[in-house]
């Protein structure tokens, strides 16, 4: 779908899906001043998508992350290793993926580029706890239900940052021009702080918002069930690879384009989108992503109703992964079947 923005003196702003044929027939019509490029695009076809978006503007603009980064010393600069730096691999990890991407971008005869590495952004629709989006941990707290945390994340740094603030640095980069171009820039506020530190941010918004506290289980990383990269293999490069490491983002490069860039207070930040958020929820929605919701409710001895889950499949390998004998056994047989299904496939 593609939306006009509200009209800015003299600035036309469009939003929209880069598959969507009319935001296509719309971008394709004129030359842009600045496009900002935030999909995670198909890597095999990224080169010929990067081709036609650059051509189409005088400054593209493409949203990489700073997953990429291998496990450096912090503060993290933009000149440090990437983990394709030091494996060269092709695997399909999403960081992996990323830096290949951005490789495309380097290796082009164009000029006219920026990639931008945020970390972990929020907004009022988006607020990570820990390793779990918002729609999981949201709705497991507004069912009384615990949160499983892993005490190991919960000491890693990280640059959790609004998303006003990130648009707030792309406004200086757009308005640098020419001086920003074939630059790599962090994009992320200055506040750099623990996993646990967020939690405590977000816990305080909730208990000031509902009177409520988080229940939280934190679990030590050598329990039976606290390794979660083993028991949530959907999320494994993630936390292997980002959350579980220290990731302190050096943003004076881009800080140096303008100065002082007027961030807001991240407590104030996180208490307002939550504020938003919680009065507009909706606890009835279906949920896809079953092993986080069968894995914590195995953990905690908890149960989720089988309408909150989407789908027949789905509602199956929750009853399969939830009341197996064992969650680990259980999990183990439905990635072999996966791997089955996968390799005989024609």
């Amino acid at each position: 779908m593609c939306r006009r923005k509200k009209e800015i003196e003299n600035v036309q702003i469009i939003v929209g899906e880069y598959s969507d044929s009319g935001t296509q027939n719309i971008l394709f019509s004129q030359k842009w001043d600045c496009i900002i490029d935030l999909l995670w695009h198909n890597e095999k076809k990224f080169h010929n998508t990067y081709e036609k978006l650059v051509n189409q503007t005088n400054h593209y603009i493409s949203f990489s992350t700073a997953a990429v980064y291998a496990d450096n010393k912090n503060p993290i600069k933009e000149d440090l290793l990437r983990f394709w730096d030091e494996t060269k691999s092709e695997e399909e990890y999403y960081h992996l993926q990323k830096a290949r991407m951005e490789n495309i971008i380097f290796n082009s005869n164009y000029t006219h580029w920026t990639i931008v590495r945020p970390h972990v952004t929020f907004n009022v629709n988006r607020i990570p706890l820990d390793t779990w989006e918002q729609d999981v941990w949201l709705y497991r707290f507004i069912q009384g239900k615990y949160i499983v945390l892993s005490n190991m994340m919960l000491e890693k740094m990280t640059s959790f940052t609004y998303g006003d603030n990130v648009a707030r640095l792309l406004e200086c980069i757009v308005a640098s021009g020419s001086d920003s171009f074939r630059q790599v820039y962090n994009v992320c506020s200055d506040d750099k702080l623990r996993w646990g530190e967020v939690v405590d941010l977000i816990s305080a918004s909730i208990k000031k918002i509902t009177g409520k506290q988080l229940k939280l289980k934190i679990l030590d990383e050598k329990s039976k069930y606290g390794k979660l990269e083993e028991m949530l293999p959907h999320k494994a490069d993630r936390l292997k690879y980002d959350r579980f490491l220290d990731r302190v983002l050096d943003n004076s490069k881009v800080k140096n384009l303008y100065g002082d860039c007027g961030f807001t207070i991240l407590s104030d930040d996180i208490y307002n989108c939550l504020n938003k958020r919680i009065n507009e929820f909706n606890d009835r929605i279906q949920y896809g992503d079953v092993l986080s919701i069968a894995y914590m409710d195995y953990v905690c001895n908890e149960r989720t109703a089988l309408k909150d889950i989407a789908g027949k499949k789905n509602k199956l390998k929750y009853l399969f992964l939830r009341y197996f004998i064992n969650y680990g056994f259980a999990l183990h047989v439905l990635m072999l079947i996966k791997k089955l299904r996968t390799s005989c496939r024609w």
